[in-house]
């Protein structure tokens, strides 16, 4: 299984050989950033696969705030169900 890197940051790029070297870093203790790895893609293909990337985080994003309109709807109709419920008392 290919190795799974958790980053926080990006800790600089780099263009040599026609290789792009993305270096990625990490939160450790004390709020400090050490190196997590480093993201290689070929030069010919890094502006398809960032491109790739930035539409599946917009997509994730459009969902989340989908996700957060409804649940905040469902929420507003609660509250106005338990007032309307209070108010009938």
């Amino acid at each position: 299984m290919p190795p799974t890197i958790l980053a926080d940051a990006i800790h600089g790029v780099t263009l040599s050989n026609g290789v792009l070297r993305i270096r990625l870093a990490k939160i450790v203790g004390d709020n400090k950033m050490e190196e997590a790895g480093t993201l290689l893609l070929p030069a010919n293909q890094a502006g398809p696969i960032i491109s790739q990337m930035a539409n599946s985080l917009k997509e994730i994003s459009d969902k989340v705030k989908e996700q957060q309109s409804e649940t905040l709807a469902e929420e507003a109709v609660a509250a106005f169900e338990a007032d309307d419920a209070i108010d009938t008392e």
